[in-house]
């Protein structure tokens, strides 16, 4: 075969999540013609595949070759599995300059969380939501501000999730917060509601200290 052959049949296999098939096409490819595609789609497989080192090697010649949003991403993701949390959150910023993405912001936050810069994460959980609307990034925001015991900005974000009702997490952080902030009555209302959709021991001690 040539090499995009091996090219088109290792991104298959890759969409496949057939991982260690797509690295030995994308490495015959490679020795045949390097090529942006080809080391950025064995470094997403090796990624895949928990082999962070040559990840980050691939994903480096990736971005030599063309700097793209996908490249600088993956390799952002393999720094913070190599615990390079600086390289990781410039490799993400890059990828931010590219396209602004909302899962990007959301993994440049956790990156800045692990270097304890919490104005930074909060900042890019903030960007992340002005995106996509998404629990996920509302409750890692939400959990920064009751770490960092502001329980105003954690109540304002809780109160204005439109599934606060039926979601028996985000009752309890209501509760958590409102007893923090002396609202007993409330703090034990969203407490019951939280354990009447499901029964938690944590909403129960909670209640009780109510």
């Amino acid at each position: 075969m040539d090499n995009d052959n091996y090219l088109e049949h290792g991104k298959k296999k890759l969409y496949e999540k057939n991982y260690k098939p797509a690295i030995k096409d994308f490495e015959k490819s490679i020795s045949i013609q390097p090529n942006y595609e080809a080391y950025l789609g064995l470094g997403v497989s090796l990624f895949k595949i928990k082999k962070y080192h040559e990840a980050n090697c691939a994903l480096e010649l990736a971005v030599g070759i063309k700097k793209t949003s996908a490249a600088y991403y993956y390799l952002g993701l393999t720094c913070v599995e190599l615990n390079k949390f600086n390289d990781s959150i410039e490799n993400l910023r890059n990828s931010l300059v590219i396209s602004k993405k909302a899962e990007t912001y959301y993994r440049l936050a956790l990156s800045y969380l692990k270097i304890s810069n919490f104005p930074e994460a909060i900042n890019s959980l903030e960007q992340s939501l002005k995106l996509v609307d998404s629990l996920k990034f509302r409750m890692k925001l939400i959990d920064v501000y009751m770490a960092l015991n502001l329980f105003h900005n954690a109540l304002k974000i809780i109160n204005n999730s439109t599934d606060l009702s039926v979601d028996s997490n985000l009752l309890m952080k209501r509760g958590i917060c409102l007893f923090h902030l002396n609202q007993f009555e409330e703090s034990k209302k969203s407490f019951i509601q939280s354990i009447e959709i499901h029964k938690e021991s944590k909403a129960m001690k909670w209640l009780a200290n109510c």
